[in-house]
């Protein structure tokens, strides 16, 4: 009987994970692999290591890209849709701020 009970406390601290829980952890990890892998690619000065971290960031932008989408496509992650207008906005915007860097 004391051995059930120390089974049952400590799987007390234990929470169980859904689906939902567990694809929104990996959407988070790959989301901050991309931020590290973009880092590391931007700061490192040998071309294999910055090729190795492009390499990573690549494949792990699209694994972040597939969570994303089976979140969305069960509705746990909602976005609301661009208007063509502020999509455009933007391009505009981001094409003249890389214009003036250059």
């Amino acid at each position: 009987m004391a051995n059930n009970n120390a089974n049952m406390n400590a799987n007390q601290g234990n929470q169980q994970w859904n689906d939902q829980d567990m694809i929104g952890d990996l959407l988070v990890q790959e989301k901050q692999l991309v931020s590290a892998y973009s880092t590391n690619m931007v700061e490192g000065s040998q071309h294999p290591l910055r090729t190795l971290m492009a390499q990573h960031l690549d494949q792990t932008s699209h694994d972040q890209f597939n969570l994303f989408q089976q979140m969305q496509q069960r509705g746990w992650y909602q976005t609301q849709p661009a208007e063509q207008n502020a999509i455009n906005t933007t391009k505009q915007r981001e094409t003249d701020h890389r214009n003036q860097m250059m």
